[in-house]
């Protein structure tokens, strides 16, 4: 049988041209991206030592609540130190050539650009005001230069790494080493393991929402009047901001898998509201879990729970939703990876032939 003149044969996926001339292929974005993120890591150690400093000189002082004055430093340095240490984790890969390290710093340092700006009025608050004594005052002014500096270095990096520019220069080196059997017709190995990357922070969510309301009735918040407000919220937050947008990523994620560039499109959108009240639910865990170590005598003798449990199970469940974090970061690098980016972009070319 003869093909018509207006019959077109289906088109192979092609493996990727070596970069050409004309291709952008200048590393400035991605290398002034890395060193903004590098220098929001340190901004981030002045932090952590800032609200360290407050938390120990207000508990030392002559404060009238020390307990409560000290509880909002001391989470604020925990935060700290783990988003320091999940910032250096998530663009290590970036320093051995892979695309995942980039993803990842730029997504982690999105989702922490809200909590840097509390950092900043919660230090403004503190260094500016006439609650605390100079010395006090003092920490908390190093920790507002340190935390504005932040904010702007996370804003740097987010963009650097985000942009095209920031993005092709390291795709081209990535697809340049790939073997061409893996760009053939079928999904590569990134994309078709994005969906149960999903699924397993969906689960992990779940887990860590559902053990921290029933946590937090068995620890020191347990005879806090206000508690049934506060499970209520948390309920809520999960269900509309965690819960729901990782199920809907998770089918996004399995158009994608089918060539669908708009299914990966909705992941990435879906993802970010997860990413940052992940990191609000450890928090909150963790909270639970510490309070138990710093509350009044009475309050602790109320609770169900004794200290030394109360704080392995509220950073056990704080661990929960991190790991639930780390799986919706590799889940977004996953489909940011350059072999991901081919299939989509031959399928789409294939499906307009």
């Amino acid at each position: 049988m003869h093909s018509t003149p207006y019959s077109v044969s289906p088109q192979p996926l092609m493996p990727p041209q070596a970069p050409t001339k004309a291709d952008p292929g200048s590393p400035w974005a991605l290398v002034v991206g890395v060193i903004a993120l590098v220098m929001a890591a340190l901004g981030l150690l002045l932090t952590t030592t800032a609200g360290a400093q407050i938390c120990a000189l207000v508990r030392v002082g002559d404060s009238a609540d020390p307990e409560g004055d000290a509880l909002a430093p001391g989470m604020f340095a925990v935060l700290g130190l783990v988003a320091f240490v999940a910032l250096l984790v998530a663009l290590a890969p970036v320093f051995a050539g892979f695309d995942r390290g980039r993803s990842a710093g730029a997504w982690v340092a999105g989702a922490l650009l809200p909590w840097a700006l509390c950092f900043v009025l919660y230090f403004a608050m503190v260094g500016f005001g006439d609650d605390f004594d100079e010395v006090v005052r003092g920490s908390a002014l190093l920790g507002f230069y340190s935390a504005s500096a932040l904010v702007l270095a996370l804003l740097i990096g987010t963009i650097l790494l985000g942009i095209r520019p920031g993005r092709r220069w390291l795709a081209h080196r990535v697809l340049a080493r790939t073997a061409p059997a893996e760009l053939g017709p079928e999904a590569p190995g990134p994309l078709r393991k994005a969906p149960r990357r999903f699924l397993v922070s969906l689960v992990l969510s779940v887990l860590g929402t559902c053990g921290s309301i029933g946590f937090y009735p068995l620890s020191a918040m347990g005879d806090d009047p206000d508690l049934g407000v506060l499970l209520g919220v948390l309920g809520a937050v999960a269900l509309l901001f965690v819960v729901v947008p990782l199920a809907l990523a998770c089918l996004g994620a399995v158009r994608a898998r089918e060539g669908r560039r708009g299914g990966a499109r909705l992941a990435r959108v879906l993802s970010a509201g997860p990413l940052v009240f992940l990191l609000l639910l450890a928090l909150m865990a963790a909270f639970a879990g510490v309070i138990s170590l710093i509350a009044p005598d009475g309050q602790v003798e109320a609770a169900v729970l004794p200290p030394g449990p109360a704080v392995a199970i509220g950073i056990a469940l704080a661990l929960t939703s991190l790991t639930a974090a780390g799986f919706v970061l590799a889940s977004l690098a996953a489909l940011a990876d350059p072999r991901s980016d081919h299939y989509l972009t031959a399928r789409r070319r294939m499906a307009e032939v």
